[in-house]
């Protein structure tokens, strides 16, 4: 009886020291990936919509906080939420756990770039080019910023060595010619930036340098064509914004169903690769709820259910996601 009784005692301190590390963890994981708090100037719509997901995200991320998915998703809510601080540190968490996640990368460069920290971004995109030597953006982008840190030498090194392998780029054809507009290299300036006109004729930017450049190189008329054309497209593009409205408006009011389910799916994936088949199922069924036209969430959620033997419910919800894209048409 003695012996019984003290595996009891032993059994019951387990559990607690189990249950009381599980409770710190999971205070740990909030502490450091809170959720976002939400933004005043928003519908109560809006609101309501992320609330909605709030839970779950909340729910993957304490579960496993070590897979980029789940941090991703919790990424996109501060960014749905307006929290570029907050998706920062996310998108930074991202990378440690996985260097080539490609979402992480690009928001970095813009979040990074909207806030003119160009040394943030010189740094990631090196990271980034020891990570994926082979990624034909990569370089641009670090040439890009180091032309703001005013080191146009590796610059020019770095973009000469890019297009040598993606000649047809525009965008390394533009950081090209403003480099060399900064080492006083007018006519291979000139040759760049006209490079980047054939593939791009309406980058307003490369409008604006060439105008800017035929004016100092003498030639008045390319210099007079290029302003009415810089003129021409710039104010189209003042109008359609000025219809469109403000970003989140646009960008998250008008697309929040499939943000929403991106988001979902994103949980659902870092559920999925735990082995999770209950939550993941509950992600992505919440990511068509969203938008029923989510291939990738319909396609996850097939799948579990056909691995468990679930045809039935398989072939109803195949059916069911035809007639909402017939609905569509």
């Amino acid at each position: 009886m003695v012996v019984v009784g003290g595996i009891a005692v032993g059994l019951a301190v387990y559990h607690a020291v189990r249950t009381f590390q599980a409770v710190r963890r999971e205070r740990q994981i909030s502490q450091e990936f809170p959720l976002p708090n939400l933004p005043e100037n928003v519908s109560a719509e809006y609101r309501s919509a992320l609330l909605s997901v709030a839970g779950t995200v909340q729910k993957v991320v304490l579960r496993y906080s070590d897979h980029p998915q789940a941090i991703a998703a919790l990424a996109l809510l501060h960014y749905l939420s307006h929290d570029s601080d907050g998706e920062i540190r996310c998108w930074q968490r991202c990378l440690i756990i996985d260097p080539k996640h490609p979402l992480a990368c690009s928001r970095l460069v813009a979040l990074f770039q909207q806030e003119g920290d160009f040394g943030e971004v010189a740094t990631l995109m090196e990271r980034a080019i020891a990570h994926d030597p082979k990624n034909p953006n990569y370089r641009g982008i670090r040439a890009s910023a180091l032309r703001h840190l005013d080191r146009p030498d590796e610059a020019k090194r770095l973009v000469e060595e890019q297009l040598r392998l993606t000649p047809g780029n525009a965008e390394l054809f533009v950081v090209l010619g403003l480099v060399c507009q900064r080492l006083n290299e007018f006519q291979t300036a000139l040759q760049a930036l006209e490079a980047a006109y054939v593939l791009a004729p309406g980058r307003v930017d490369v409008l604006y340098s060439l105008a800017n450049l035929c004016s100092r190189l003498g030639d008045s008329n390319r210099a007079d064509f290029f302003r009415r054309e810089f003129h021409r497209i710039k104010s189209q593009q003042l109008e359609s914004e000025s219809r469109m409205g403000m970003r989140h408006i646009i960008q998250d009011e008008l697309f929040l169903p499939e943000r929403l389910s991106e988001i979902l799916r994103y949980a659902g994936e870092a559920c999925l690769a735990h082995g999770d088949l209950e939550l993941a199922e509950e992600c992505f069924a919440k990511a068509l709820e969203r938008n029923s036209a989510d291939q990738e969430a319909l396609a996850s959620l097939l799948l579990i259910q056909q691995a468990q033997g679930r045809w039935a419910e398989a072939e109803k919800l195949l059916r069911q996601f035809k007639e909402a894209a017939e609905n569509r048409r």
